[in-house]
């Protein structure tokens, strides 16, 4: 599961986790994972490829 894709952010949410870019084009694609952490969805897809956890808490996610 690559995550629930969210349309609005927090200011301060304004970075992604895993590449630190800002999210600074309304087209970007952002998602976020049951822990409620979010990313670009490209940089979590490549990630969860990786590692089954998020990057922020390394809480489990989904059945990969």
């Amino acid at each position: 599961d690559d995550g629930n894709i969210i349309m609005e952010l927090e200011e301060d949410d304004s970075k992604c986790g895993i590449c630190l870019g800002y999210y600074k084009d309304s087209d970007e694609t952002i998602v976020k994972l049951e822990c409620k952490h979010h990313f670009h969805k490209d940089c979590n897809t490549q990630w969860l490829k990786e590692r089954a956890v998020c990057p922020y808490c390394k809480q489990q996610v989904g059945n990969l």
